[in-house]
This record gives structure tokens, C-alpha cells and sequence, in this order.
């Protein structure tokens, strides 16, 4: 599938799946996603991290 420039993910997209991946360590390729496969992709991993970022919050406050 070609990739258009009009439908290619911001830079910005890109870093904050980045980010969002980490968390999940999900190490699904998104280099060749489009705009709308990106956004989909982090609407679905978003709950994910968020859930392991509350955990880990919660981790630091038990410890101050």
C-alpha cells in the first residue's frame, strides 16, 4: 500500500506511540502505518499504558 504525503502520521504521532509503546512493550511496527492506522493504533494502546503509568505512579507515591 502506497502511503501518500497527505496521509503520512505527524511527527508528533509517531513520537507519542513511540511513548505510549514503551510502557506496554508492544514492539508492533509503526514506521509503515498511515495517519488513521496510527490513530487507531494509539486509541487502542492508550488504555493500556495508562493503566501501567497509574500502577507505576502509585509505586513512586508508597515509596515518598
Amino acid at each position: 500500500m502506497k502511503i501518500y504525503p497527505f496521509d503520512k502520521p505527524t511527527e508528533k504521532q509517531i513520537e507519542y506511540a513511540q511513548y505510549l509503546q514503551s510502557y506496554i512493550q508492544d514492539d508492533t511496527s509503526i514506521t509503515h502505518m498511515s495517519k488513521d492506522e496510527l490513530s487507531s493504533y494509539i486509541k487502542f494502546i492508550k488504555p493500556q499504558a495508562e493503566e501501567v503509568m497509574d500502577e507505576l505512579r502509585g509505586h513512586v507515591d508508597d515509596i515518598w
